[in-house]
Formats: structure tokens, sequence, C-alpha cells
């Protein structure tokens, strides 16, 4: 009797850790992108999102398991932030910090626009170049390779 309470006792246990297992995955592993899928592969994550239907915004942290600067460097989406481009990628992280201010992840928004040097690597897609109906910071994605902590960070903003 004892050993079958026993086994009974440890199934239980081994499927508690498999749900509480199964609940922590959905948020590190099944983000989809189509870029970061490009890259190599990233060891966690940090997403969050805000908003419903067509008006939402969004900020992930990508963390990788090894350097991925040559990755980045033959993506041909990415370009080195250099003093031409500097002021651009500011403007539009400068943009973010206001939208993001009524985010219910505020709080977690934690990306410092001091830290946005030259010989990092930035690709900006803004949907107004190709919709006229559109105007600056109405649409945008931006992907930021910050080369010396080895992350990604990726605002999406449409509201």
């Amino acid at each position: 009797m004892k050993k079958k309470n026993i086994i009974f006792i440890s199934i239980i246990v081994l499927l508690i850790v498999i749900i509480i297992v199964l609940l922590n995955i959905p948020d590190k592993l099944y983000y989809k992108d189509s870029l970061i899928m490009s890259l190599p592969d990233y060891k966690d994550n940090d997403c969050y999102f805000y908003g419903e239907n067509k008006d939402y915004t969004d900020y992930c942290k990508f963390y990788f398991k090894k350097n991925i600067e040559e990755s980045i460097k033959e993506n041909k989406k990415f370009v080195k932030v250099d003093s031409d481009n500097i002021s651009l990628v500011k403007e539009y992280f400068d943009n973010y910090n206001e939208v993001v201010k009524n985010a219910d992840f505020f709080d977690k928004y934690d990306f410092d626009i001091s830290q946005i040097e030259e010989n990092d690597y930035v690709y900006i897609l803004d949907k107004s170049n190709e919709n006229e109906s559109l105007e600056k910071f109405d649409f945008y994605n931006l992907y930021y390779y910050d080369a010396s902590k080895n992350i990604v960070y990726y605002i999406h903003n449409n509201i």
C-alpha cells in the first residue's frame, strides 16, 4: 500500500512540474518574427504587447546564445549606426518613449537612448515610406542590435 502511495504522489508531483514548465514556455519560445527568425537562435527574450486589433505597440529584447555580429553584418536589412543615421535612430526611440508611456508594460520598458552608439546596427521599416496616407511614426518597426550587449531590441508602433 505504501509503495502505491509513493508512486501516486510521484506522478502528481511530475505532472505539476510539467504544467509549470509548459505555462512558462509560450512567451519565450513562440515569438515569431521573420527577421528575428533569420538570425541565429536566441536563448531568451522579453516581449511586451499593448493594444488590440490594428492599434498596438510591442517591445522585445532578444538575448543570443553566441555573438551574432557577423550574422547582423551579413543581413542585408541591417545598417551600421553611424554619424549620418544616429540622430534618425534616436528620433524613433524618442517617439517610442512617448508612445510607451501609455502602455501597461511601461514599467518594464528599459531601453536607454544614451546606449545608441555608432558601430551598432539598426533596421527601420517605416510604413509611411510605402503609404502616403501615413505620416512618419504612424506605423514602424525598428530593430536595434547593441553589439556590446549582444541583444536585439525590437520596437513596433502603429497606435
